[in-house]
């Protein structure tokens, strides 16, 4: 048999349960009431022949097709719905992959910063990471990005001046750190955390493969 025959086919049968669904539970509908109780008085009608029979098959005919009729635009809505949702879930997919290559772009940004001897460029780079991530994500990712807390002097080891220690929690500009969040970011993001306004075209060109001030 012909794929299209039997899609056809297939249309239809699906079309002809969801009438029979709809006439079984017509109570469900006010719409379905009303005419099911007007072919009720028509069939009493007939019934008392005051009215020919042909009327009261009529009548439930035009029932039978209004109840087709609905069928029909509930599949068709459905259709529109999987098909919306599926558009949905396409751009989510594509903002996160773009999402996911900005945040590379960014981590190696952030790698050149640690062979820079400027702060200017570090301190560029951290806020624009932090505005990309607020975009792409929402506010509390940010926050993360810029939060010390969990680090140790371990970890700061060869990073920053034994002077700034004390007050490091309050340090945003330690590009050792700020990496270190970004690969965080890129181990627990999922798809639909990206917010669902993130234009990536407004980040074209936002990260930079060199910097100034190299060592």
């Amino acid at each position: 048999m012909p794929e299209w025959i039997h899609r056809f086919m297939a249309y239809w049968w699906d079309i002809l349960k969801r009438t029979l669904r709809l006439l079984l539970g017509l109570y469900k509908r006010a719409d379905l009431i009303g005419g099911f109780l007007i072919w009720l008085g028509l069939s009493v009608g007939a019934w008392l022949q005051l009215i020919p029979s042909r009327v009261w098959l009529i009548g439930g005919g035009l029932l039978s097709l209004y109840a087709i009729m609905v069928a029909i635009f509930e599949k068709f809505r459905e259709v529109e719905d999987e098909k919306i949702a599926l558009q949905e879930k396409l751009e989510t997919t594509a903002r996160y992959r773009t999402f996911r290559t900005l945040l590379g772009e960014a981590i190696h940004e952030g790698n050149l910063m640690r062979q820079s001897s400027l702060p200017k460029p570090l301190q560029e780079w951290v806020d624009r990471t932090e505005a990309f991530l607020e975009g792409a994500l929402d506010k509390p990712a940010a926050l993360r990005f810029l939060d010390n807390t969990g680090f140790t002097r371990n970890d700061l080891e060869g990073n920053v001046v034994e002077e700034t220690l004390p007050d490091l929690r309050y340090e945003k500009y330690v590009p050792e750190l700020r990496v270190r969040r970004l690969h965080e970011l890129a181990l627990h993001v999922k798809p639909e955390d990206i917010d669902p306004s993130f234009n990536p075209q407004a980040y074209e060109n936002y990260f930079r493969t060199k910097v100034e001030g190299r060592l």
